[in-house]
């Protein structure tokens, strides 16, 4: 009997390792085009291990329709799996992964007009990393559900525009850089924990607003250097840390906490010489145990600081 059984047995199990298991799948695509919106790829992998995408397009395309959200690369129940994207001028990424762990998503582009819509939800392990090269670029990132993610957006040229977005998240960071001007940085962290978030912006007339809300042990850092910069920074929660650091002139500093046991730092050194070019630095912290340091050097300087 027993051995009738293990015979059994033993023909499921053949029988079960006939049935291959889940190969891993890669995509390449390559576009090269002269006109508006002269090509388009689609591409979705679904329920894979090891898979990748990679797509390279050359000259006004589109991968996805960032008008309409639908996502031109969408990976979804995946694992260990990555999309690389390089597109050069007037060029359109829309990227997705839902429920993808150890995840990467690599978009690189270069020229003018370029824009990137990168999502990913219900993962863990991810990271994105954007580089835009050119003048006008528009990045739009964000993570929602996630755990152990990063993002990571840098933008080179003058009047780009970046925006990073994590959400009911536990242990991520995002960052943003902006090189030239006339950069505008937004960065949101919402329902995050042990989670951090740093902007930087070089060049002139640069604006930088980040908010990390309703969490606990965040980390908020923004560095800006050269004139008429805006740096905003507010946060909700405990046991945080939010620092500015501005240098040279005509720069305007806020931090707004709430929360206990939370730290505020504003560093600003500049050529201020009188009130039309001085620099100007605000905190306001409501609650508990709370600590502020502010360091400003030059001239015509102005700080208003608020504990309540």
């Amino acid at each position: 009997m027993k051995l009738k059984l293990s015979a059994i047995f033993l023909g499921i199990s053949l029988a079960y390792s006939a049935v291959p298991a889940v190969a891993a799948e890669s995509i390449s695509i390559s576009q090269t085009g002269v006109t508006v919106n002269s090509n388009d790829a689609y591409v979705e992998q679904t329920g894979n291990i090891d898979s990748s995408i990679v797509i390279t397009q050359a000259g006004a395309n589109r991968i996805g329709v960032s008008a309409t959200s639908t996502p031109g690369v969408q990976q979804q129940n995946n694992v260990n799996a990555s999309i690389v994207i390089h597109q050069i001028d007037k060029a359109s990424a829309n990227v997705k992964q839902v429920g993808v762990d150890n995840s990467s998503v690599v978009v690189n582009q270069e020229g003018r007009l370029l824009s990137a819509n990168i999502e990913q939800t219900d993962s863990s392990n991810s990271l994105i990393t954007l580089t835009q090269g050119g003048a006008r670029q528009t990045a739009n990132l964000q993570q929602d559900f996630v755990i152990d993610a990063k993002q990571r957006v840098t933008q080179v040229g003058d009047s780009n525009t970046g925006k990073v977005v994590q959400t009911n998240s536990t242990r991520v960071s995002a960052e943003l850089l902006q090189d030239f001007g006339l950069g505008e940085a937004l960065l949101i962290q919402n329902r995050v924990a042990d989670s951090t978030l740093f902007a930087s912006q070089i060049g002139g007339s640069n604006r930088i607003f980040a908010t990390q809300s309703n969490g606990a042990h965040l980390s908020g850092n923004i560095t800006q250097a050269g004139t008429d910069h805006l740096a905003n920074l507010t946060q909700s929660g405990s046991y945080s840390t939010a620092t500015v650091k501005q240098t040279g002139s005509w720069n305007d500093a806020t931090i707004i906490q709430s929360g206990h046991s939370n730290l505020a730092s504003i560093t600003q050194s500049g050529s201020g010489v009188d009130f039309g070019t001085r620099n100007i630095a605000l905190i306001d912290q409501l609650g508990s145990n709370l600590s502020t340091t502010l360091s400003q050097t030059g001239a015509a300087q102005l700080v208003n600081i608020k504990q309540r």
